[in-house]
């Protein structure tokens, strides 16, 4: 280790020269320490650690000056992907030159440190070199990362709920990826997870599963870690146990009858408040079986025309790829509504939600109203939704062509990978035959 030398008094010293960019803030062009007299392999362990906090003062301090704050040094991920090959290269090293035969973790991970400040000129903390060369993996380090890369095209309230879950039930449980992690460890936790005490939902619980699986599977094929999957050996929940269980808490979700359109259509139409744009999103959200916050986004360059002179709606955003860029045809009852519109469709009122999303005001309202009119918990705004997919299915809408208009994916090899989307104007025919009778009439 070039940084630690025997003194003639018998005492061993670390040394480190400070980089020009920052003696000025640090007030030093040297940091240096004494040892005392103790043995080599006990000094360079020492030393080490001394080290590894002296280059992460003068990386803070290059932070700070640079007005960069940073957790995680992503030009080190590269090393992450051979780190064995230089662990080895460490270990051979460290044997040959310093005479170290059975060298430390703290020793190996010093060692690399060295050789990205000597040879590449690369400073990090001690953090950042555990992170990337350590034998175990610290789930924690990597997080960024894996938004960045598998997250990104997620909304910013799944992105939370992604993050949550990771942090609070991932990396809190299992801080540390290391040999000691085994399906026993972890099928104690999700037991923990499952008992009554926990009480936590069947719903809540298939997330835990399947985000915590997601991160380790992206952990192994980065490289990141070596050790098995457990969580893909978890007793899987169906989305039949989740139904049970919201039947039973009175929240599954049920498509509104048409009696219950058209008391519902009353009461907004009758409203002390006249509000236009609870209006507006009521009716197209049941004539087009669009979700709250594809609508709320729609603006006015997101309406298209055929060749034959009928407009259709190609949605912008949506909770799943499937849906994003989507076309649905406009029923002819709600073309006013959207045609010669500038800007946004609906007017979905002040935004003050956290995540940015147009649709938490207005969907509020919604939800005021339907509860003052005595409606169950399963009723609520995605119910039109349902209702719409109802109407689909009696006029008789081939399925693969009622999930291209809503936006849901086909699971089969045919439809579901070769098959491309159904041209738009055989669309019209099917959205065409919806009716509301009883609601019609009243419009």
């Amino acid at each position: 280790m070039k940084n630690l030398r025997l003194l003639d008094t018998g005492r061993w010293e670390v040394r480190l020269g400070v980089p020009a960019d920052v003696r000025n803030s640090l007030g030093r062009r040297e940091l240096k320490k004494s040892l005392g007299h103790i043995s080599k392999q006990e000094a360079e362990i020492l030393a080490g650690s001394i080290l590894s906090e002296w280059k992460g003062l003068i990386l803070k301090e290059r932070q700070r000056s640079n007005g960069v704050e940073r957790t995680f040094n992503t030009d080190l991920a590269e090393f992450s992907q051979d780190k064995e090959k230089y662990r080895q290269f460490a270990v051979r090293s460290l044997k040959e030159q310093a005479g170290i035969f059975d060298p430390s973790e703290e020793q190996i991970l010093a060692y690399l440190n060295d050789q990205l400040e000597d040879h590449l000129d690369v400073f990090a903390s001690t953090d950042q070199i555990r992170a990337t060369f350590s034998e175990y993996c610290y789930p924690a380090s990597f997080l960024d990362q894996y938004v960045k890369e598998k997250l990104k095209h997620h909304e910013s309230r799944s992105q939370s709920e992604h993050i949550g879950v990771i942090n609070n039930q991932l990396i809190a449980s299992f801080p540390v990826i290391d040999k000691s992690f085994s399906l026993s460890k972890v099928q104690q936790w999700w037991d923990k997870l499952n008992s009554p005490s926990s009480g936590k939902a069947p719903s809540t619980l298939r997330k835990y599963r399947s985000h915590c699986r997601s991160y380790m599977d992206w952990l192994i094929r980065k490289g990141y870690t070596n050790r098995p999957n457990y969580f893909d050996q978890l007793e899987h929940i169906n989305k039949k146990q989740i139904a049970k269980e919201q039947r039973k808490r009175g929240t599954n979700r049920k498509p509104f009858t048409d009696d219950e359109l058209l008391t519902l259509w009353t009461a907004l139409v009758f409203k002390k408040r006249p509000d236009k744009g609870l209006n507006n999103l009521f009716l197209l959200g049941l004539f087009t079986g669009c979700r709250i916050e594809e609508l709320c986004n729609l603006t006015d360059q997101d309406v298209r025309q055929t060749s034959d002179g009928r407009f259709y709606l190609e949605i912008p955003i949506s909770k799943t790829e499937k849906g994003i860029g989507r076309k649905v045809p406009i029923h002819k009852t709600v073309e006013s509504i959207v045609l010669g519109k500038i800007g946004y469709i609906i007017d979905a009122g002040k935004v003050n939600n956290k995540y940015g999303e147009r649709s938490s005001s207005i969907g509020k309202k919604f939800g005021r109203l339907k509860d003052s009119l005595g409606f169950e918990r399963g009723k609520v705004f995605h119910s039109l939704r349902m209702t719409f997919i109802d109407k689909l299915k009696q006029v008789g809408t081939p399925e693969v062509i009622a999930a291209d208009i809503v936006g849901h994916e086909i699971h089969t090899m045919t439809y579901g990978v070769y098959a491309s989307e159904t041209p738009v104007e055989q669309l019209f025919q099917y959205v065409d035959q919806i009716s509301y009778l009883s609601l019609e009439l009243s419009l």
